[in-house]
């Protein structure tokens, strides 16, 4: 009984700064990585791509399970995508670029990891924590 106390008291003790903290879902994950792709692959700069990501989501553009169930990207969303794109002030072949881009990772992430976002970062975000550990041990030992 003591071990089931135990926790609710913790809980308890930190509730307020619990309910301030937010607790990322498939969709933010899904919703940042479409950030980093877009400003990484399509060389653009923060704001713009933040502000494409914001619309395009507000649109139902970037929505994971609606792009899962596409085998085809229809006309109509293509250009809806490009357009959105375009207007945040990417240029069109970058417009081309990202709409690729998100239909390859999607399958990936379907693929290769059961359709969760978070085991695709989880894998690379183990790799850059255990990258950071030895970087910083080794300079330690300097």
């Amino acid at each position: 009984m003591e071990l089931i106390a135990e926790p609710q008291e913790i809980l308890n003790e930190h509730a307020l700064s619990l309910s301030l903290r937010a607790w990322f879902s498939e969709t933010d994950r899904w919703e940042n990585l479409v950030f980093c792709l877009l400003r990484q692959y399509c060389d653009q700069d923060p704001e713009k791509a933040r502000l494409a990501v914001t619309v395009l989501r507000d649109r139902d553009l970037v929505d994971f399970d609606r792009l899962s169930s596409l085998d085809k990207i229809p006309l109509e969303f293509d250009e809806a995508f490009s357009r959105v794109l375009i207007s945040s002030g990417f240029s069109e072949e970058n417009t081309t670029r990202a709409a690729c881009l998100l239909t390859q990772v999607v399958g990936v992430i379907n693929n290769d990891c059961d359709g969760k976002i978070h085991h695709i970062l989880r894998h690379h975000g183990k790799a850059i924590r255990d990258e950071l550990i030895n970087e910083f041990l080794f300079q330690n030992t300097l």
